[in-house]
């Protein structure tokens, strides 16, 4: 395909056809940047896995939010198994 044609594709297509190294590269370049990295959790499905190690890189406990116990985050975990895997 010349380049010609590739500008008519929409820029995640173009994304979709790199390999996983280098996604995951682009991605890591977001490190620190919540905004951005929330943003592109949202594209699409693939994106998402992606900015998710980044996103639950640490948890953060608040005891301000006194409705909030170990309990609840327990349950968070068991429910949310593709979250749990990266805490």
């Amino acid at each position: 395909m010349d380049g010609a044609h590739l500008e008519l594709w929409p820029t995640t297509s173009r994304f979709h056809r790199l390999p996983p190294e280098l996604k995951g590269l682009v991605i890591s370049h977001l490190e620190g940047d919540g905004t951005s990295l929330r943003s592109c959790a949202l594209v699409c499905t693939s994106w998402a896995a992606l900015t998710r190690p980044h996103l639950f890189r640490k948890v953060v406990c608040r005891p301000a939010v006194p409705m909030r116990t170990w309990s609840d985050f327990v349950v968070f975990l068991i429910t949310s198994p593709d979250v749990a895997r990266f805490i």
